[in-house]
Order: C-alpha cells, then structure tokens, then sequence
C-alpha cells in the first residue's frame, strides 16, 4: 500500500466488499471499520457498560490530563444517560469522531469544532461514513452535485486559494457532511443540534468577572497543552500572528519538550514577519527555530496522492506546503495549532460592526464570493432556521456560531483533512469549556485592534513575549512583499496548468 494513500483516514459501513490492503480492520455491532494504520483508533466494549464507544482519533480531557484515550472511553460509558448535551463528551477538547453504540440505535458525533471530518451517504437503508466521499467510493457509486457543480467550476472557486463550501456539504449528492455542535444518528440519518441548547451547562453566561475569565482561560489553555505534550512528542508552529503567541507563551513549561518550526511558504522570504518575528522571539529565550521550506515544487506522483486523498483537494496551494512539510517535518510529533482561537475574536466582523444575518445571503456575504452562489445561499437559509433561535437562546451573536461551524468546521478541518498525509494536528482552542469561557468576556476585550484579553493571556507566560510586534502590517512591508507575492501568483497558474 502507499502510506500517503487516504492517511490518517477511515471508512465505516456495514459493507464486508472492501479493498483497502493493510488498513486496520474491526467488527462492531453491524459495521466493519476500516482505518489506515496511522489513525489512532480505541474501543470501549465492556457488557456492564450501557453504551458501546468507538473513538478515531484522540481525545483530551484537559481538566484530567492524565486519562488516555482508553480511560476516557471508560468513564463516557460509565456515565452515560442518554442525554448528548448533558455528556461529558462535549467537554473534551481534541481531534476524533465518537461512535455511541446504544440498545437501539447508534450516534455519531465530533470534537467540537469538527476536525477529524465526518462524510456520509445512506443507500437502501444502510448508512455509509468516512472521513470524506472519496472512500465512500469503495462500497456506493457516487454522482456529482448539479448544484455544486456548478460552484466548482465557478469564479470564486476558480480565484480563491482556499475555496471552500459550508459544513454540511460535499460535492457529490446524497453525501452530507457532519457539521459541528451536532450528532449523527443512525436510525434516521438526520443531523440534530446538541450544542448550544439552551439548558446546557455550557452556555454564554453573562455578567462574570473578565479577570476569572482570563485566568480561568489560562488555566485550561496551558493544562490542554501539557496533557498533549505528556500523550505526544509535539510541534509548535510559529507565526507573526495573535494565536501562534498565545500557544508560544502558555507553552514556555513545556519549551525543552518542543519542536519549534515555521513553514516558508508562497511568497514569504527571510524578513517576512511571519519568519522574521519568530526567529527574534525563540532566540531571545535560547531556542532553536526550525524552518521547514515548502516552496520546491511537489512531485507529480505526490500531487496525484494528494489530489485523490479529498474531492476537495487544495491541490496547488496546500499541497505544495504538504509536500515541504512530509519532508521537513518530524513525522513522530503532532503539531499543536491555534487555529480556533478566533471563534472568540469577532474575526468576521468589520471596524467591529455586528454584520446583519438575517438571511442565508446575508450570512454568505461574511465569505468573499459566497454570495454570488446560490447552492450555498441555500444552504445558509436552511442552517440559519434552527441555529438562530439556539445562539439567541444562549447569547452568542450568529456569526460566531456560523464561523465556529462554517470557517472552523469546513475551511480548518479541510485544511487539517488534507494535511494528514503530512502531519496530525491537535488545536487547543478546538475545546468547548476555552471558547465559552472566552466568549463571555465582554465585547471590548476581546475586539480589535487590540484583542486586551489575548494579550493578557500571553503577557501570562511573560511580557517579553509581547516585545515583538503582532501581525505588523506597514506600507514599507506591503511594497517589500510585491513582488515575491506576484512572482508566486505566476508560478502558481503556470504549475496548475501542468499538474492535471
């Protein structure tokens, strides 16, 4: 087999016709699991238990960072009431899709942002999941979308370097994806909303003191990562950027334990910010700075690899960076990521205006180029009805659920989906308890320009952490980056017209 082949990937299906050599295999209760060997893969199956859990991937507890995989398992079971809202589940922070095998039905759901993906098809009955349609291929014929045909082939597709499509859609009909806050369940194949609701213990509250917010986000930010870096050997990716920082500050425990590294991609080059502020930040404490170059070209067997591993495949963006990172990065360690963070930033929002959503439109003009695409307004229409009333309920603003569920749980867990075959990934703030206890901070520390809150979460690990600007922009380094950004832009549409 090609290890690079659908890697860190899954296929469940009741099916037994099946041809993916050297994958794991393993029956439960009617489906036969197929895993490639590098995703972590736990079961809980104990006769005492009320419940049966199948866990892809890995999962962190980081109020008990001692419990591994298996031990988890063992206390959902135990706990177990029927009720997904109410579960522990939902507090956990890392990067898996949960199976809940229960006396009369079987529920699926995911890490909360939605970054180990969920695609599914159900055909005379009988549901089929994977970690993307392409390995649904394996057991059911699939037809491509009209509706989203049309939208690949479109100009927003064809000018976006990271297009994407909302979190419940694929390309292929009859094939839905799972969106984040929601589970599966089997006996319907409908998607239900368990979070945000409005009696959950993990709502918005209002009126709590910002000082116990920050020190309580903290608190749950360093004990996240150092429940990683005792399960994993990790990675710390640094940037120029808010979230790289806060990662690099609440890590400084752990600073003898990582691997510091940057990637030099597209048009950076040596005193580009995102390279340049990360080597004066390391070498100021003694640290080595990795940087993993990405810009040689791919082979043209990678680029085939990388295209088949995802119908929705960067293939001359991402893929470029994937090829320098399998080469240059440790493949042992798990990179620690910061992506997220923004769910709780106002990311969406202009001079920190409250867009308008009252429409699908509406919702879709927050993405360049959605609006022109009627399959994807539609689709915005069809989440708004239900995920209104649940933000309203608990006091979180409709754009930052739709950038919770729709840039987090289809643009990063795409992203994070094609880099499998280079590297797994665990993202901090892809933890409910962090994002709801930052989302309660008021409106003014957590907005830009400033961000105080984020600052004062890095100024914790020290302030010579804030030494260095964040994400500096000046009209000296806009005309600096002109030309290597023009250059790259001419490569790209020379290499994609080459590749296929």
């Amino acid at each position: 087999m090609n290890p690079f082949r659908y890697r860190r990937q899954f296929l469940l299906t009741p099916s037994r016709n099946v041809d993916l050599p050297g994958w794991t295999t393993l029956d439960i209760a009617d489906y036969r699991l197929h895993a490639h060997p590098d995703l972590a893969v736990s079961v809980h199956d104990d006769e005492a238990s009320p419940v049966r859990l199948l866990l892809l991937g890995f999962a962190i507890d980081p109020a008990r960072p001692g419990l591994d995989d298996a031990a988890l398992l063992a206390e959902l079971a135990a706990t177990w009431r029927g009720d997904v809202s109410t579960w522990s589940a939902v507090e956990l922070a890392g990067r898996f899709v949960l199976v809940v095998f229960t006396a009369d039905d079987v529920l699926f759901l995911a890490d909360p942002c939605g970054l180990r993906t969920l695609e599914y098809t159900r055909r005379d009955g009988a549901l089929h999941l994977a970690s993307q349609a392409l390995l649904l291929e394996q057991v059911v014929p699939l037809r491509p979308s009209a509706r989203y045909r049309d939208l690949l082939e479109s100009r927003y597709w064809r000018n976006s370097q990271e297009a994407f499509l909302p979190a419940d859609a694929t390309p292929f009909e009859d094939v839905d994806r799972l969106v984040p806050n929601h589970l599966l369940r089997a006996s319907t194949g409908e998607q239900e909303r368990y979070w945000p609701v409005q009696d959950t213990a993990l709502h918005a509250r209002q009126g709590a003191d910002p000082a116990f917010l920050i020190e309580s986000a903290i608190t749950r930010l360093r004990a996240s990562l150092a429940a990683a870096a005792d399960r994993f050997p990790v990675a710390l990716p640094v940037t120029g950027g808010l979230d790289s920082r806060m990662l690099l500050a609440a890590s400084g425990p752990l600073a003898d334990r990582l691997f510091y590294y940057t990637l030099r991609y597209r048009h950076l080059h040596r005193r580009s910010p995102d390279i340049a502020i990360p080597s004066r930040l390391l070498a100021a404490r003694g640290l080595e700075h990795h940087i993993i170059d990405c810009r040689e070209p791919a082979t043209a067997e990678w680029l085939r690899v990388y295209r088949d591993n995802s119908a929705i495949s960067h293939l001359d963006d991402w893929g470029q960076i994937a090829y320098g990172m399998e080469r240059g990065f440790p493949a042992e360690r798990v990179a620690l990521k910061g992506n997220a963070a923004e769910i709780a930033q106002f990311y969406l929002r202009t001079d920190g205006i409250l867009p308008d959503t009252d429409t699908g439109r509406q919702l879709a003009r927050l993405i360049p180029g959605w609006e022109t695409a009627p399959a994807i307004v539609a689709s915005l229409d069809v989440w708004r009805e239900k995920a209104a009333p649940a933000a309203a309920a608990v006091g979180i603003d409709l754009d930052v659920l739709f950038h919770w569920e729709h840039l987090c749980g289809s643009w990063q867990a795409q992203s994070q989906l094609e880099w499998d075959i280079a590297q797994e990934a665990f993202t901090p703030f892809n933890d409910r308890v962090l994002l709801t206890t930052l989302l309660q901070l008021p409106d003014e520390l957590r907005s830009a320009p400033e961000r105080v809150a984020f600052r004062q979460i890095i100024a914790s690990g020290g302030d010579d952490w804030l030494k260095e600007p964040i994400n500096p922009r000046t009209s000296g380094l806009r005309v600096q980056e002109f030309l290597p950004r023009a250059a790259y832009r001419v490569k790209r549409k020379l290499r994609s017209r080459s590749v296929l």
